[in-house]
């Protein structure tokens, strides 16, 4: 897995954005989060090799540490939901660089920006690279912060995206944030319906982002919230990583068309009407 991941940071490297601070400046806390899982891949390899050695102890346990990928998901099973929205709703779609867009053409073409079209939303998108549940990142707040930025505005729809860049926190302050973002969102909004979207990324990033994409999805759905969650629906394989994959952690203009679709089907299989 280490490997994989130098393999692809290299890869980055190598590619033309503007200036060697590029990566930093338009993805924030994604970086420093594969950096991350660079090092908690070569702890894993060590690890290993204490506990077979002769007279040594056994690994450490610490959350920040524990390479990911060994997590398996346990989401709660799905509720019936349905939900039901006004023609051309009012809606807030707010997260991080995958909802600012990042990998995508143009503005116009995000994952973000296709659903709002194709469902027919009158959508304000707030995207900010490198902020999460419990991080904030230059001029963006958390996403609780952001929330209580947009308070002057009617939804009746509030989907909150994100959770990649929540890494370093600890599953106990990931879900008190969560529970913060949601509950004051359903506070400021009362009338309007709650949707947390968890992370996503392509392999081999997709599936190690399940330590973070649990607890947000379980809690969000204790508090009456809709979820996705792409690590455990699958959305990033092997099989199609390569097609979608722009830089390691974020997906290019085919994954945001992939991403738009299956996010659109989702809400579909929601909606009932008014």
């Amino acid at each position: 897995m280490q490997s994989q991941v130098s393999h692809r940071l290299a890869r980055m490297g190598k590619r033309g954005h503007g200036g060697s601070n590029w990566w930093t400046d338009s993805t924030g806390g994604v970086a420093h989060w594969l950096a991350v899982v660079a090092i908690a891949g070569i702890v894993a390899v060590v690890g290993v090799a204490a506990l077979i050695g002769p007279g040594k102890g056994t690994p450490s346990a610490d959350y920040t540490a524990r390479p990911a990928a060994a997590v398996t998901p346990t989401p709660t099973p799905t509720p019936v939901a349905e939900l039901t929205l006004p023609e051309s709703p009012r809606v807030l779609m707010l997260g991080d660089s995958y909802m600012q867009g990042t990998g995508a053409d143009d503005k116009d073409r995000t994952w973000a920006r296709q659903v709002a079209n194709t469902l027919g939303w009158n959508a304000d998108i707030d995207g900010v690279g490198g902020t999460g549940f419990t991080v904030a990142q230059k001029a963006g707040g958390t996403f609780a912060d952001r929330l209580a930025s947009h308070a002057g505005t009617s939804y009746d729809l509030v989907l909150i995206e994100g959770g990649q860049n929540d890494h370093a926190a600890t599953p106990e302050a990931l879900t008190d944030a969560v529970r913060t973002t949601v509950e004051r969102a359903k506070q400021q909004w009362p009338n309007a319906r709650v949707v947390v979207m968890g992370p996503a990324a392509p392999q081999p990033l997709g599936d190690m982002l399940g330590r973070m994409a649990t607890p947000i999805e379980n809690t969000a759905r204790q508090l009456d919230a809709l979820t996705i969650n792409p690590v455990a629906s699958k959305w990033m394989t092997e099989a199609n990583s390569e097609g979608f994959d722009f830089d390691g952690a974020h997906v290019n203009q085919a994954g945001h068309d992939y991403i738009a679709g299956l996010v659109s089907e989702q809400f579909r299989s929601w909606l009932t009407p008014a």
